[in-house]
């Protein structure tokens, strides 16, 4: 049985999803769609901090203008693009907006650069582990996997009750996180373990790891080379950092010779002109 207050949400959320009508067509109405939050800390995400859905966000639009200008450009992609016209991605925004929402905006400068992206690729022709996308740059292969981080718990924490420098990356993050930038090594390690298995694959092609930081900035500011504090492998080449107000970094493995070409191609390619 479905509430007054229930009843007025789903329809309003109907409601804003009609503005967006090739979203609408990959989007199956069911209960993880209406669903406004999510728990982005696996089980321990308070109730007033949890994250919100792609139903969320159209519940919220009216009120937040980012929200508005997210939602205007993920349409345009997905109407741009039938790779993205699917029901498979549709339920993937559902329950992770801003996840999948990264992937299709940065196929979208692929494609703006004259790249054309092969999705989901291998890591190896024995792996059954997908990378994001696979494409050339002059006559080099690479594989990207895009990440988009949020906002620790612990920081989150720490802003809440309102502690001094909690902001300061050079100071970490509260008593677990006093090295200069450990928050910065802990989470870029967290992610690529939650994305790439390097422990016993072999790759393909070398990996470059497009992060976008706009949700968590604080503590990725993306100004130093993470290469510099953080040993990882040969096969990840590069690291570029990005966020929606159009800063963008690029970091090479030191370890790793990569050409001019490709070195200028990575660092323009989330500019905003």
């Amino acid at each position: 049985m479905v509430s007054n207050a229930e009843a007025i949400r789903m329809m309003r959320i109907n409601q804003m999803l009609t503005y967006y009508s090739c979203l609408e067509k990959i989007i199956r109405k069911d209960a993880l769609f209406y669903r406004t939050t999510r728990d982005q800390y696996d089980g321990d995400s308070p109730e007033d901090r949890k994250e919100f859905t792609l139903g969320g966000v159209l519940l919220a639009l009216s009120d937040v203008r980012e929200f508005i200008e997210m939602m205007d450009n993920l349409n345009e992609w997905i109407c741009r693009y039938p790779e993205y016209q699917t029901k498979p991605f549709g339920k993937k925004l559902k329950d992770n907006v801003f996840n999948f929402d990264s992937e299709i905006e940065v196929f979208h400068h692929l494609k703006e650069k004259g790249i054309e992206p092969k999705l989901n690729p291998r890591i190896n022709t024995d792996s059954r582990q997908n990378l994001d996308f696979d494409v050339h740059i002059g006559s080099n292969r690479f594989f990207i996997e895009v990440l988009t981080p949020r906002m620790s718990k612990d920081l989150e924490e720490e802003f809440e009750d309102g502690s001094c420098g909690c902001y300061d990356p050079d100071r970490g993050l509260g008593p677990k996180n006093q090295e200069p930038f450990s928050r910065v090594k802990t989470l870029i390690k967290e992610e690529i373990a939650k994305h790439i298995d390097l422990s016993s694959e072999s790759v393909d092609a070398p990996i470059i790891l497009v992060i976008n930081n706009t949700y968590s900035m604080w503590e990725i500011p993306g100004t130093q080379s993470p290469f510099e504090s953080l040993a990882l492998p040969e096969s990840i080449c590069g690291i570029l950092f990005y966020d929606r107000y159009g800063n963008s970094r690029f970091f090479t493995n030191p370890a790793v010779r990569m050409e001019d070409e490709e070195t200028q191609f990575f660092l323009s390619l989330m500019q905003i002109d």
